[in-house]
């Protein structure tokens, strides 16, 4: 990164003004999800990861059981 392929004449900015709306527009989506993510830990919203893999996997053999019994 340096300034000079940084800055950008102001015409560039007129020519690509929504394509940089929608990167601003994602990036503080982003922001704003990793803020919500801080407060859940912060207020001890969360599930160890092995919980959630355990969950995953008896969720799968569930849908698996009731496919493999439609099948029939």
């Amino acid at each position: 990164m340096s300034l000079k392929d940084d800055i950008k004449p102001s015409s560039y900015l007129k020519e690509h003004s929504d394509e940089l709306i929608k990167d601003v527009a994602e990036a503080m989506a982003m922001l704003k999800l990793l803020a919500m993510s801080e407060k859940n830990i912060s207020d001890g919203n969360v599930v160890p990861h092995d919980e959630v893999f355990k969950k995953m996997d008896k969720i799968i053999k569930e849908a698996q059981a009731v496919e493999k019994e439609a099948a029939i």
